[in-house]
């Protein structure tokens, strides 16, 4: 016990002799302008290397200054510093990572530890100190006391400037690529929305056209269907002149087809009419004002001959001024006729809107009134047709 109280003094005398002298070292080496004093902060300037670094975070350059410490230290076996500046760097590396001391919730050291001893006295010198400024006083003391650490901070500051700047390049091309990539697959659904909108289009197109086709092909057949069977009530069929064919003329002068022609339009009030002695009676039938029609009439009496006549009126587009009828055409002059022996039957065509005149001249007469009978037809033509009705 005596052995190890002696030799306990004699470790405390030496200590305090060392620190005497290195606060006298510091003090002129304060003086001089050479290093920095104890209770450095990290608003000092410290030497001329610093203001090279001003514009680097504080925390980038404490992490690199960290990593050079820890890695020269082991390469160095330690001494590449004094005592006074690791028990600094140690204090100053708790404060900055730990915050200031507090004995329930940090290690105290041992009776015999004599470092730890020193590191916690002056680690709890920093209480004032901010994290932000034991930082860069960490930094400053190997600015001041390690000469290479500038020229190593100075490369790896470039070494990481450069990594970020090809990050950053790396991360521009790839977003370029991610562009690229999505402008290339937009264009591609904007051609295939396209195509497929021309090829709706062209679909349907077609399929308008085919319904027109189609539409157009019925209304001819429904047409010519009803041309057949307005034929068939007629009972004779026509040259491409528009005269009744050879091969069925005899019908209208057959007693039966008459009879049956009189009973058929007597049974109708407005297909049979008497005009007087000295009267022309005038039948007015409108033609389709959308495209070219066929009118077929006809006509006979009883007991007497009439004179009989069609004209075509075509539709003004402004009335005249005069007042005048308007012109018209024949289309089958007035002639005396024996309607009393056969059905008079005729036909037309009329390209253009208009009223055909059916007139029944019993002028002549002079004591005799006539019953006539009468009836017309009237359908519209279709493109073939009047395509046909053109050439003929």
């Amino acid at each position: 016990v005596g052995f190890f109280f002696f030799f306990y003094v004699y470790l405390e005398g030496l200590r305090l002799c060392l620190d005497k002298m290195s606060s006298e070292e510091q003090q002129q080496s304060v003086e001089s302008g050479n290093v920095l004093p104890q209770e450095v902060t990290g608003e000092e300037v410290v030497g001329e290397e610093k203001g090279k670094f001003d514009d680097v975070d504080p925390s980038v350059m404490f992490e690199l200054a960290l990593l050079y410490y820890k890695t020269m230290s082991k390469e160095t076996n330690g001494n590449l510093l004094d005592y006074e500046s690791k028990i600094d760097l140690s204090a100053l590396y708790k404060q900055a990572t730990a915050g200031p001391f507090d004995p329930d919730r940090h290690e105290v050291p041992g009776f015999f530890d004599f470092v730890g001893k020193d590191r916690v006295a002056a680690w709890k010198a920093l209480e004032d100190l901010s994290v932000e400024e034991a930082k860069a006083a960490f930094t400053a003391i190997l600015l001041e006391k390690v000469p290479d650490f500038a020229i190593w901070l100075d490369s790896r500051l470039a070494q990481k400037r450069e990594r970020e700047r090809r990050e950053r390049e790396l991360k521009l091309r790839e977003q370029q690529r991610e562009q690229q990539i999505k402008a290339q697959e937009l264009q591609k659904r904007q051609a295939e929305e396209a195509k497929r909108q021309r090829q709706e289009s062209q679909a349907r197109q077609q399929q308008d056209e085919l319904s027109r086709k189609q539409m157009e092909k019925e209304k001819h057949a429904r047409e010519e269907r009803a041309r057949q069977a307005m034929l068939n009530i007629v009972g004779v069929t026509f040259d491409k002149d528009g005269n009744v064919s050879t091969d069925t003329q005899q019908t209208l002068f057959e007693p039966e087809f008459m009879a049956n022609f009189k009973k058929v339009t007597g049974e109708n009030a407005d297909s049979h009419a008497t005009v007087t002695n000295g009267e022309v009676l005038t039948v007015r039938v409108p033609a389709p004002s959308d495209g070219p029609a066929r009118i077929i009439w006809q006509m006979c009496t009883d007991d007497y001959d009439i004179s009989f006549g069609v004209d075509y009126e075509p539709a003004l587009v402004e009335p005249m001024e005069d007042g005048t009828p308007a012109p018209t055409h024949t289309v089958a002059p007035i002639t005396k006729i024996d309607a009393q022996k056969q059905v008079v039957t005729g036909t037309n065509v009329s390209k253009t809107p208009g009223t055909w005149l059916l007139r029944f001249d019993n002028s002549y007469s002079y004591f005799r009134s006539k019953k006539v009978f009468y009836r017309v037809f009237v359908n519209r033509l279709s493109q073939p047709v009047q395509q046909q009705q053109q050439q003929q």
